[in-house]
């Protein structure tokens, strides 16, 4: 009898863990799922592939509980796993290489993201240009997290490629070129739409496409109180090899980034309003530029004078798309929106639109932030 290392149970195993992770038991949900992991290993080795799924339900439950430093090590060891298990030329090895690079760039170790991002395109099949789309999107998105340049190049690729690809249908090449157009304006690249417009099915309207960079929220930041922006952006921009400590034990219980669409470090949000538990919000209308600049800003509502200085820098520091009609030419124009205060609960992928990227940027900028006071 090999009780609890029976294959025979591992299904039932499974349910549970699952069914526990679905109602936020997260740490009996790990157990469950090493045990899963310790059936593996006695039947068909340490490194077998089979744990992969395993291991992917453990690192969710510890992400859940914040345990983000135990997430990194089941990262590692998933990683290693797949190394061992597959060769260069299989899909699986490839996927791996992406999937670290993926948790690398969440946990804002920006340089060993593009390092794999890179290795990982130069392992996938040129015909395979969906693939190859996805990394020119998660190199963009990287780039731009951690305020490097060019991020509009890569999406120009990627949205070449789609022109290429016969699988791409009109919807998708559309959205690649309005996020290549949104990537451009968040750069303040020159953007000549003209030759595109052909793929264009209808007007685009003005949008909020938030920080250039982490400096302009960090010259945002700046202004708050108790802020030290120099050494932020030595942990954003440094990158070291070691210490690494994103997200560890991190015991505020307050949300990190709260706001939207004009997202926020819940610390600089506490420290410019006085009652916390009142809900607040600003009625915003913004004039645009055709390059994608803030003209003039009106604000409206409720909010403390202090809130309404901080949202106001960070419109004035902020890029917009204009409004461009279908043959490509942008023109002045008004955006508006109500700006308000809850908690933000964010985890964008490469995948999002483009304008959704600088709530990422700026949640785990607030989350540098916090580290460089301590």
């Amino acid at each position: 009898m090999e009780g609890s290392f029976s294959e025979q149970i591992y299904l039932p195993v499974r349910q549970l863990g699952i069914l526990l992770q679905s109602q936020g038991y997260q740490d009996e949900a790990i157990a469950e799922f090493r045990q899963l992991q310790n059936i593996i290993h006695r039947h068909y080795g340490v490194y077998s592939p089979l744990q992969l799924e395993p291991l992917d339900f453990i690192i969710n439950s510890q992400i859940q509980n914040g345990d983000i430093g135990a997430a990194d090590v089941q990262h590692q060891f998933s990683y290693r796993v797949s190394m061992k298990s597959f060769s260069p030329n299989q899909l699986e090895y490839t996927d791996a290489k992406i999937r670290l690079a993926d948790w690398y760039r969440f946990t804002a170790r920006f340089d060993r993201a593009l390092k794999l991002y890179k290795e990982s395109a130069l392992n996938l099949n040129k015909d395979d240009l969906r693939a190859i789309s996805r990394v020119k999107r998660s190199i963009a998105l990287t780039s731009y997290l951690s305020g490097r340049c060019c991020l509009e190049d890569e999406l120009a690729a990627a949205y070449n490629i789609g022109v290429k690809a016969p699988d791409f249908d009109r919807a998708d090449l559309e959205r690649a070129l309005i996020d290549y157009v949104d990537a451009s304006y968040l750069a303040g690249s020159e953007v000549n739409l003209e030759k595109f417009s052909h793929e264009l099915s209808k007007n685009l309207e003005p949008a909020l496409l938030g920080f250039q960079n982490p400096k302009a929220l960090f010259s945002t930041l700046a202004k708050s109180r108790g802020f030290k922006d120099s050494n932020a952006q030595i942990i954003l921009f440094k990158d070291t090899e070691t210490g690494f400590s994103f997200g560890k034990n991190r015991s505020k219980p307050d949300p990190v980034s709260v706001g939207n669409p004009v997202t926020m470090c819940g610390e600089t949000y506490r420290s410019l309003v006085k009652n916390k538990d009142q809900k607040l919000s600003i009625d915003v209308t913004v004039d645009i530029n055709p390059q994608g600049k803030p003209i003039l800003i009106s604000l409206a509502g409720d909010a403390p004078p202090k809130l309404n200085r901080y949202i106001r820098t960070s419109l004035h520091n902020s890029r917009f798309r204009p409004a461009i009609d279908q043959f490509g030419k942008p023109s002045e124009s008004t955006i508006s929106f109500r700006q308000t205060f809850s908690a933000n609960n964010l985890s964008i992928t490469s995948s999002a639109n483009v304008y959704d990227w600088s709530n990422q940027m700026v949640a785990q900028s607030c989350q540098l932030t916090e580290l460089a006071s301590l």
